[in-house]
């Protein structure tokens, strides 16, 4: 086990990570499609598909996130081109928009002629904000062109877009971006502007977490610089024919799918989703066509919760080409990730310069020292090819402690109408890492909804993790009215816990049926 040599670190590789998001500064023009496909249909009142999408990386209170936006814009225009069901109209907005009219202007240029049957994606890259200690309202997703800046809240967004017609899917790619739908925070009771309607609320972090870009330079010219957000990234490889994330590998992407995908692939930052399940499609390929050309696929690995005293880590992957390869292991240390501490190991030098294509497998030593006696670690891929570096995978690991007081504790809203659109938020205290599974039961003890199963922790800035429930049974139908309590198992240390939450109420049918409603 060795760390990267200093020549490698300065000549080769810099992957900074800065709280945003990402660029790709190739192919910029290239995608400004208001390209309308006109696709000849047999169906009367065919599905169109249309896309805006957004990245600012100069700000006046923020740090540039520059080139990090601009190619997570590119990233994702390119992924969208491979749906089979053909963007009638993508719209790409880099460094552009800066008050909330360009953005309605934008809106009304990208979404227009939708109806009821069309499906409309938002993705933005930006700065999110959320300032400790005021109220949810007040989170924003910064709208800037380097020289004015806008702080767009979840309300305004949904205003602008309430009178687009059709399926609304939102990607927000951006620090705090959880809380516009009132997800990953330690928050019972919250608002969620976007429930209820045509939205789907795909975020890169909770509404507590920063969510972080990598960057890269190039050897030969320092000013030449590459990266894209962590999510970006994972995102993009998988809007492709043969993804990981179809699981049925029936052609469709659904949301849940992508959701169950993000949250296993994507480790930087924990994943959210409105509504919890959803069928919907979101992307979709042709059965019979290639897999997309990738560098690196099926990263598995044998374990994601080390045990106390385990200070290895074991894993292996597909290489499809010879390439240069290293792996970047990352600590969670005091509430945050320890960047500048990352070590580096350099599989090239074992292998005396590029790897060879073909199934890998390797076993990592941890830097103990960087490890409190339980925590996080989060594992990077790395090619380097032509001089230039990319991600190609990550992965999350939980160290669980071998002794400690865990302080396990459940907490959930006091009531809900999921037929509404409602979700009941849940709220699990714990001072360590450990594996939770948690079910939603009713007054006999029974279990309604299975959440999570030995489901590792992810970090997080509050002592804990958050879930949802929507009101749906296991078999996928209407839970009855009723009163409902969260039940949390854990086993650390050899010794299993479990607790339950106070009771929550599960109203059917309509808030504003139901006089003095709370």
């Amino acid at each position: 086990m060795h760390r990267i040599l200093s020549w490698l670190m300065c000549a080769l590789l810099l992957l900074l990570p800065f709280a945003a998001l990402a660029e790709e500064k190739a192919a910029e023009n290239v995608l400004e499609q208001t390209a309308e496909k006109t696709v000849e249909k047999t169906v009367e009142n065919p599905i169109r598909l249309r896309a805006l999408l957004i990245g600012c990386d100069s700000f006046v209170t923020q740090p540039s996130t520059a080139p990090a936006a601009g190619s997570n814009v590119t990233l994702i225009a390119q992924a969208l081109l491979r749906d089979t069901r053909e963007y009638r109209r993508i719209v790409t907005e880099k460094d552009s928009l800066a008050s909330p009219e360009e953005l309605e202007d934008a809106i009304r240029h990208a979404y227009g002629g939708a109806d009821e049957n069309d499906i409309n994606l938002f993705y933005i890259s930006t700065h999110g904000v959320y300032p400790k200690g005021q109220a949810l309202k007040e989170a924003a997703l910064l709208l800037s062109d380097g020289e004015r800046e806008y702080a767009l809240t979840a309300v305004e967004l949904e205003s602008m877009l309430s009178n687009v017609q059709g399926k609304k899917i939102l990607i927000l790619d951006a620090c705090n971006s959880g809380a516009f739908i009132g997800k990953g925070l330690s928050l019972r009771e919250v608002e969620n502007p976007f429930a209820g309607g045509d939205y789907l609320v795909l975020t890169s972090a909770g509404g507590s977490e920063e969510s972080w870009y990598w960057k890269s330079r190039d050897d030969g010219d320092p000013n030449i610089q590459y990266g894209a957000s962590y999510f970006a990234t994972v995102l993009s490889k998988a809007f492709a024919p043969r993804s990981q994330a179809d699981m049925n590998a029936d052609g469709t992407v659904m949301m849940e799918e992508m959701y169950a995908y993000l949250y296993t692939h994507y480790a930087a930052s924990t994943p959210q989703m409105y509504p919890q399940s959803s069928h919907f499609p979101l992307f979709t390929y042709d059965v019979r066509s290639r897999a997309d050309k990738q560098v690196v696929s099926a990263l598995n690995f044998d374990q994601d919760m080390l045990l106390p005293g385990q200070n290895t880590m074991t894993f292996s992957y597909t290489l499809h080409e010879e390439v240069r390869v290293y792996y970047q292991l990352i600590y969670y240390h005091q509430g945050k990730w320890d960047f500048e501490n990352a070590q580096m190991i350099s599989d090239s030098a074992l292998e005396g310069g590029n790897v060879t294509p073909g199934r890998k497998m390797r076993t990592l030593s941890l830097e103990t020292e960087q490890m409190d006696t339980a925590g996080y670690v989060m594992l990077l891929l790395i090619t380097k090819e032509d001089e230039r570096l990319q991600m190609q995978a990550s992965h999350l690991l939980c160290v669980q402690p071998a002794e400690g007081e865990i302080a396990l504790s459940a907490y959930a809203g006091k009531a809900f109408y999921p037929e509404m659109g409602e979700e009941i938020n849940i709220v699990i205290r714990h001072d360590l890492p450990c594996s939770l599974s948690v079910s939603v039961v009713d007054g006999e003890n029974r279990v309604v909804r299975r959440i999570a199963y030995s489901q590792t922790t992810r970090p997080q800035p509050f002592p804990g993790s958050t879930f949802s429930w929507d009101g749906r049974m296991q078999d996928g139908t209407w839970a009855p009215a009723g009163e409902y309590t969260v039940r949390v198992e854990t086993r650390t240390g050899g010794v299993r816990q479990k607790v339950f939450s106070e009771p929550f109420t599960l109203h059917r049918g309509s808030s504003l049926e139901i006089p003095g409603d709370v």
